[in-house]
């Protein structure tokens, strides 16, 4: 499957499937953590091989056409939860939940978040292209979280670098990463990679703070 580069959101008149090309590597970023954070791999939220091998032969009997989609919304809410309840601040933003930001009562038209929910049902349309990623996804085991994102390309060298500068604090189970939240391509890529700065059963998850919404007027 073509995609665009993370290195830009789209101008709000590109048409569906171009706004789709652009939020397929952070939908792959969630869909690959949230795998390597099941029960069965790292054991950081409560889910067991949702999206498997077990988890595709179950669901499939209910979501004929779209049973990896159904699998990667479970798992995404339960880790949403547990990522909420290890960060606890207020305007947190991280992999899992990123909220648009609306400037003067108005939603970005570009916010990672929104591009996400309005891809959502035409890539279930066109299930099957993402048939190859999915199975990739099923074997992902616990081991190198970092290595893991650079065999499915969706981070660089360049990101693994910027990774190694971070350091947790005496709260181990969280990471503010600096700055604010951007929504900026690079940082959604470390608010994936630094979820590797954990260890089995020892969740580290990564957030960036939201400004007020005075502050987000451009």
């Amino acid at each position: 499957m073509s995609q665009m580069p993370l290195d830009h959101w789209p101008r709000p008149k590109r048409s569906l499937k171009e706004w789709g090309r652009v939020a397929i590597p952070l939908f792959k970023l969630r869909v690959v953590v949230a795998r390597y954070g099941e029960l069965d791999n790292a054991g950081w939220w409560n889910t067991k091989g949702q999206l498997g091998h077990l988890g595709a032969s179950v669901l499939r009997r209910g979501f004929r056409r779209t049973y990896r989609f159904a699998a990667a919304r479970s798992v995404f809410a339960v880790a949403a939860d547990r990522c909420a309840e290890l960060v606890d601040e207020p305007n947190a933003m991280h992999l899992f939940d990123l909220p648009p930001r609306q400037f003067s009562g108005v939603l970005n038209p570009v916010e990672p978040e929104e591009l996400l929910d309005q891809c959502w049902e035409y890539w279930c349309e066109s299930a099957p292209e993402w048939e190859d990623f999915f199975e990739q996804v099923e074997v992902v085991k616990v081991g190198d979280l970092v290595a893991t994102l650079r065999s499915f390309g969706l981070v660089t060298k360049a990101d693994v670098t910027a990774l190694r500068s971070l350091r947790i604090g005496k709260d181990a189970s969280r990471l503010r990463l600096p700055g604010t939240y951007t929504a900026k391509p690079a940082q959604l890529k470390q608010l994936a990679l630094a979820f590797a700065l954990g260890g089995p059963g020892r969740p580290t998850v990564p957030y960036a703070l939201r400004r007020r919404e005075a502050e987000c007027i451009p």
